[in-house]
């Protein structure tokens, strides 16, 4: 049996009370502050919550989002030093559902994010014909967005989409693929990790204070330097991985190094030419090195050999709308909303002022 004694307090306890309550209010003080300088350095990233006609079928779509995203909040803040506000809620309609990773940059190009930091888009698909219980993908389109898929049927299905999502968090980051057992082991089943290796942490290091609308293009040029040793040293050792060849070209660029630029693209290029995405960034580096008719040159041998022709036929409209060639611009955009791909509205309302006025010229002559 426990024996509680009751203790009157003496002349001595009396006296302490009031140091007691001085202390303890100092130290809230003192946790007060470190909170605060801990906040202080967190980075606020406000997100838009974008919802595909798939995702948006089901119930309570909004509320399957957010939880994914507060699930994933605390580990994010703790790994990555970011914490993620939700700034509102969109649905997105698209007509093409067989490869992620172009939904991925159909939502990033259709969904306007003036306002916010980053896309973190939802789409829902019927459980894959596998026998695994677990079945979860995102792609990133970095600095700009994420897509996450929950599949139907699938168990635990908030719980492992959480963790894909900070998985394509550190990808947004710049961060890349490892071997070891992380986070950032490029696939997982249910003995997750949520450990960041060391060498996402030092990239993360490094990006932490990019803008996102610039993307690399808003950092130092120290940090840069480092990043493309860092990819440079990892894509020597492992040249399969193809996503720290995407992040080197992106950093030089960034550098102005095209050619290097060019280097990195072009052996994403051979490792799979049927990648639209590599032939788009190519035909980036061509363009900001004002290079622009290697850029369609680029993007017209493309569209014979990438699987996404649709992307590929937009981008062209777009470039000779630049270029002022309406003719090709029209039948180009015209090819890509074949594939389901749209211009976008800015382009769509340029092609038809060009093609208004040509038509009001034609009469007064």
């Amino acid at each position: 049996m426990e024996i509680k004694r009751q203790i009157r307090p003496g002349w001595a306890s009396r006296q302490a009370i009031p140091f007691i309550i001085i202390i303890f209010f100092w130290a809230l003080l003192v946790l007060g502050n470190t909170a605060g300088a801990a906040n202080q350095n967190l980075r606020t990233v406000r997100v838009l919550v974008v919802s595909d006609q798939n995702f948006a079928r089901q119930t309570l779509w909004k509320q399957n989002a957010k939880q994914v995203i507060d699930d994933a909040s605390d580990a994010i803040r703790d790994l990555m030093g970011l914490q993620l506000e939700i700034a509102g809620y969109t649905l997105w309609r698209h007509a093409d559902d067989s490869d992620l990773y172009r939904l991925a940059a159909l939502m990033v190009d259709s969904v306007p994010r003036d306002t916010i930091d980053v896309l973190i888009g939802f789409t829902y698909k019927a459980r894959p014909p596998r026998t695994v219980t677990v079945r979860n993908d995102g792609v990133t389109i970095p600095f700009k967005g994420i897509l996450l898929v929950m599949y139907q049927g699938t168990s635990d299905n908030n719980y492992f989409t959480s963790y894909v999502l900070l998985h394509e968090m550190v990808h947004l980051l710049g961060g890349i693929h490892v071997p070891q057992r992380s986070l950032m082991h490029p696939v997982q089943d249910r003995l997750i990790d949520l450990s960041l290796d060391p060498l996402n942490r030092q990239i993360l290091e490094l990006t932490h204070t990019f803008d996102f609308a610039q993307g690399y293009g808003s950092l130092p040029a120290a940090n840069l330097a480092k990043l493309a040793e860092i990819y440079d040293l990892v894509g020597a050792a492992n040249p399969r991985e193809l996503s720290v060849l995407n992040e080197s070209g992106a950093v030089y660029r960034a550098l102005k190094r095209y050619d290097l630029a060019e280097a990195a693209y072009q052996r994403l290029i051979v490792a799979d030419s049927a990648d639209a995405f590599a032939w788009e960034q190519l035909a980036d580096c061509y363009q900001e090195a004002g290079r622009p008719d290697s850029a369609l040159a680029i993007l017209e041998q493309a569209v014979g050999r990438a699987r996404d022709k649709g992307t590929l036929y937009r981008r062209l409209a777009q470039l000779y709308l630049t270029t002022g060639d309406y003719s090709r611009s029209r039948l180009n955009a015209d090819s890509a909303a074949r594939y389901g791909a749209s211009c976008g509205d800015k382009s769509q309302e340029a092609l038809r002022h060009k093609r208004d006025s040509t038509a009001t010229l034609r009469q007064i002559r």
